[in-house]
């Protein structure tokens, strides 16, 4: 059955999110934009060192209680690097205009970016992959391919509610297709054929 979940996808989900959970690093746009989990201290110190990372854009919303928060504040803060927090659900659609707001705020922001939610997989692989469709103009199934996948630690064919995040950069898509036919309607001179 198409919805049936195999005990061997499963054990595949879990070692491969141990994995990448453990060391889910990866380039997006390179001396541009990075992708990681959540990264201990240490791990952080030595991307930022080795990727003169300017930017932090975490995706799972400002969390002044907690201690990982705080300590990834406070590093920011000593070597002057812009620390944006957006509060991403893997599990809910994304409006369309937080996403904007997004990728505005990472357009401004001093570049290299490091973009992190916990896992490092879905709220991260969407915010890239979107990143590569309206930055880069990777073709829309290329940047899901690349950004929002297995190897990356996303896995929405199990069902497990991330399906969300492939329904939200679709409806982005839509949008930004939309956006990009209105800015060619508005450059083309009334009666001229593009």
């Amino acid at each position: 059955m198409k919805n049936d979940i195999r005990l061997s996808d499963l054990f595949t989900a879990f070692v491969t999110f141990l994995y990448i959970r453990a060391i889910n690093f990866h380039t997006v746009s390179k001396g541009v934009l990075y992708r990681s989990a959540q990264l201990s201290l240490d791990r952080l110190a030595r991307y930022v060192e080795d990727h003169s990372i300017k930017s932090i854009v975490n995706l799972r919303g400002a969390q002044e209680g907690r201690r990982w928060y705080r300590r990834e504040k406070e590093f920011s803060l000593s070597p002057g690097i812009v620390h944006l927090d957006f509060d991403l659900s893997a599990i809910k659609t994304i409006p369309v205009q937080e996403l904007d707001r997004i990728l505005e705020s990472m357009r401004r922001a001093p570049k290299p970016i490091l973009i992190h939610c916990y896992a490092g997989a879905d709220r991260t692989g969407l915010i890239a992959a979107l990143w590569r469709l309206a930055e880069e103009q990777d073709h829309p199934a290329h940047a899901l391919q690349k950004q929002l996948c297995w190897m990356r630690g996303h896995f929405s064919t199990l069902h497990v509610g991330t399906s969300a995040m492939v329904k939200s950069f679709w409806n982005y898509a839509s949008h930004l297709k939309v956006q990009n036919s209105k800015d060619i309607e508005a450059v083309t001179p009334t009666g001229a054929t593009a």
